[in-house]
């Protein structure tokens, strides 16, 4: 019978989770402690090339490039263990942290790149995988795992961004694509930003507070990019009756 050869991220991090919690209920009192402790030791695992990952990259990099293939396909790349550095992990939700140079959306599967500034790159990696083989490996026995790694890590501190340089950016830039996939996004840059500020005051309110014109400014070009695919789904075909 075929055995799976990759499984996604959250996926990874659920069945570790599981096996915490089957195999130390003494360790873990509930669900979310679980989720966070696999979390971590999963991170390490990553960081030290024990766990492989691959990702889709938004901006192919090297020569490999789709317009070189008959159709759009998604095409998977090795991700270097390095980049899985956190000595400065902050984390902003349940779902999101920023680590030394990734943004990372754990549920997502996906991340985006930060220069040495801080600032947002091009730059993002989508379906996040990793090798079945590897997890099951590392983590086969949840007990001898915690072991060599903290069963009760120090929860990530919910920051507003990189020492010295606070900022929201990673919060609403999120929540604008997540708006984006669900069709929520509004009709003009002006609106959407004040969408964002709003939720971030509401949902965000201990977050570094940002204007709507703030907002509009540094999501201009994001903005057209989500917006496009919208704008042209809406036009009728050629030749077709308005």
């Amino acid at each position: 019978m075929y055995q799976r050869k990759f499984i996604p991220l959250a996926d990874a991090v659920r069945r570790i989770a599981d096996r915490l919690l089957a195999e130390q209920p003494q360790t873990y009192v509930d669900d979310h402690a679980a989720i966070e402790s696999a979390r971590t030791q999963l991170l390490a695992a990553l960081h030290e090339g024990a766990v492989r990952a691959e990702g889709v990259w938004w901006e192919v990099p090297g020569e490999t490039r789709y317009e070189e293939l008959p159709v759009e396909i998604d095409v998977w790349h090795p991700m270097v263990q390095e980049i899985w550095s956190h000595q400065r992990g902050e984390k902003y939700s349940d779902d999101f942290v920023v680590l030394d140079i990734l943004g990372l959306h754990w549920k997502e599967n996906w991340l985006d790149y930060y220069d040495n500034r801080g600032s947002l790159t091009e730059i993002s990696v989508y379906k996040i995988r990793l090798h079945c083989a590897d997890i099951d490996r590392e983590f086969s026995r949840a007990s001898n795992s915690a072991q060599t790694m903290p069963s009760s890590p120090k929860a990530l501190p919910y920051k507003t961004g990189f020492a010295g340089r606070p900022s929201s950016r990673p919060l609403y830039f999120a929540e604008m694509h997540r708006r984006a996939e669900a069709g929520k996004l509004c009709d003009s840059l002006r609106s959407e930003s004040q969408e964002l500020a709003d939720w971030l005051r509401r949902e965000h309110p201990e977050a570094a507070q940002a204007t709507a014109k703030t907002i509009e400014n540094g999501l201009r070009g994001e903005y057209r990019k989500l917006k496009a695919p919208m704008i042209t789904s809406a036009r009728p075909p050629t030749g077709a009756p308005k």
